[in-house]
């Protein structure tokens, strides 16, 4: 079958060889046998079947959907995945592509904004994310974050969530340089504005190398209306021969070390009323050391009594 125009000059041949219809000297051909329609491709695996070389061009081995509205706002082109059974149409997800909110996914027959990608954010239940990944949702105990590795699992291979403050420059990172926070925040009960309540901190204490490197791990906690760090796991600052805890203490001197801040109570042991159980404090020395009980009055005069 020969189509033929002299002005200007065009021509269009279709051929059949076997099952097959082709338009002559170019890319597009239709599988009789199947109905495929490819484009690129001599043998479409699919309805419509699309094969280039991007090597070539992006344009080459690319998909374009134009939008030709003139509001902007309203230019939404998409791709919509629907199921037909019967007669009986249900659309399944879609994507789209907008002007104002970037790349929006729908993972469901609701079409809602389920997965949003945008110039620095993507957001999760949100098409206006405000950070790098945000989750937002109206249901209970949901946003939920899981991380579930499925195998035989060993002792050493448990699902990691990683912080790694990668410095830009040769000379690495500082001394006491917090290298991760996870930050526990919510509105204050006589107004809707955000205050952080408490955090958890990682921190480079001397991040040098091999058997130098020193880290800390410290617990934040709102006091007063500040944040005030309440416990500190790091190494003993004396010797930095084990590892240390120290309650509101940034240097703990002692394994586990603890100020008092003004208060006059530092460490209290008790067991509740109506229980047979002994209250007490176990010293024990599996050494041939001592256990000693240290006392020290106004004056930093040491009293200790042989336990």
């Amino acid at each position: 079958l020969f189509f033929y125009t002299q002005t200007p000059a065009y021509e269009i041949r279709l051929s059949l060889v076997g099952s097959e219809m082709c338009i002559r000297d170019s890319p597009y051909m239709i599988d009789g046998a199947t109905g495929y329609v490819g484009v690129g491709s001599s043998a479409p695996a699919g309805r419509l079947h699309i094969s280039g070389n991007s090597d070539t061009s992006d344009e080459d081995c690319m998909l374009i959907i134009d939008d030709v509205d003139g509001s902007a706002g309203s230019r939404i082109p998409a791709i919509m995945f629907r199921s037909n059974t019967g007669g009986s149409v249900t659309n399944q997800a879609r994507i789209r592509g907008t002007d104002t909110q970037g790349i929006v996914m729908s993972g469901s027959s609701a079409l809602g904004d389920d997965l949003v990608v945008q110039s620095g954010g993507v957001g999760i239940g949100t098409n206006s994310p405000s950070v790098d990944l945000h989750l937002y949702s109206t249901t209970d105990s949901r946003p939920h974050i899981l991380l579930e590795g499925v195998q035989n699992h060993d002792t050493d291979d448990a699902p990691k969530l990683e912080f790694y403050a990668n410095d830009s420059t040769t000379g690495g990172i500082g001394d006491s340089t917090y290298v991760g926070e996870i930050v526990f925040s919510g509105d204050e009960k006589d107004g809707n504005s955000k205050e952080i309540y408490g955090e958890i901190r990682g921190m480079a204490l001397d991040p040098g190398s091999g058997t130098s490197n020193k880290g800390s791990i410290e617990l934040w906690s709102q006091i007063g209306g500040s944040l005030s760090r309440v416990l500190n796991a790091r190494q003993i600052q004396s010797s930095g021969a084990t590892g240390a805890v120290g309650i509101n203490e940034v240097n703990p001197a002692y394994t586990f070390d603890i100020n008092t801040t003004g208060e006059s109570n530092a460490l209290r042991v008790y067991q509740g009323s109506g229980s047979s159980k002994d209250c007490s404090i176990l010293m024990q020395n599996v050494g041939t050391g001592s256990c000693l009980l240290y006392t020290s009055d106004a004056a930093d005069e040491e009293d200790s009594v042989d336990l």
